[in-house]
């Protein structure tokens, strides 16, 4: 799953909390998280990266590279990505933790108890 984000952006501030706390409840079912902290300061990314004490690994993509390989044209962004490295679910704007719970149930976990 990768998480486009930038210190700037107030629903990336927003959808914090409910992010971590997928995180924490997937991570251990083999869910990878990614963060990409697009067109931002890199300072201000790492008082935001401290603040919220990201436990997951977050790559600074100033010139928002990735985010155009990923058709994201803002943060917050989220990218959903099978085991097969297939892209199966884009979600544009803020996602609540229910948000994030029924895309990986149903689009990540679901499909790869399926084979």
């Amino acid at each position: 799953m990768l998480n486009f984000w930038a210190s700037w952006c107030g629903p990336c501030r927003a959808e914090a909390p409910g992010l971590l706390n997928a995180y924490r409840l997937y991570q251990p079912k083999g869910v990878r998280f990614l963060g990409i902290d697009m067109r931002d300061d890199l300072g201000q990314a790492r008082i935001y990266r401290d603040d919220f004490k990201l436990p997951y690994p977050s790559v600074y993509d100033q010139a928002a590279r990735l985010a155009y390989a990923y058709r994201v044209d803002a943060p917050p962004s989220s990218v959903f990505i099978n085991g097969k490295g297939v892209v199966v679910d884009q979600v544009t704007g803020g996602l609540a933790e229910q948000g994030y719970r029924s895309i990986i149930e149903s689009r990540l976990l679901a499909a790869a108890t399926r084979g």
